[in-house]
């Protein structure tokens, strides 16, 4: 039983990583217009409200990139540097409260990822050792 318990657990674990894959790409798979591009590239849903913001400096996501929900409201950001995800990306609740947070390193996640309640209460930690996203 134990054995199984493992794998469930990395099972799920799994399920939440590729979760948060699907989220990061359909959020940010913007490309810079050229090679060199600097600046904010910008993603709108259907009724015209932003969906996420991409910052590039020469052609290479640098930055904070942040997306939103349909009302508006922050979704979450995720920090990049030269192109890759670095730094702890966050999500939020539509309400404004902390729903998740994962530290990443050079495209992976490295560390503790943190979900939690729209309550605040913590509901999960899962370690993960440099866990890429490809």
């Amino acid at each position: 039983m134990r054995m199984e318990n493992k794998l469930i657990k990395i099972m799920k674990a799994k399920i939440v990583a590729v979760n948060l894959l699907i989220f990061t790409i359909s959020s940010f798979g913007q490309t810079p217009p050229d090679s060199n591009y600097t600046g904010v590239l910008k993603s709108y849903f259907n009724n015209g409200s932003i969906s996420g913001e991409t910052p590039f400096t020469k052609g290479k996501k640098n930055g904070a990139g942040k997306f939103y929900y349909e009302s508006g409201k922050l979704n979450g950001e995720i920090p990049y540097a030269s192109d890759k995800m670095n730094g702890v990306s966050t999500e939020y609740f539509e309400s404004g409260k902390l729903k998740s947070v994962a530290p990443y390193k050079e495209d992976a996640i490295d560390g503790a990822l943190k979900q939690y309640y729209e309550n605040g209460k913590l509901a999960k930690i899962t370690p993960y050792i440099g866990m890429p996203f490809s």
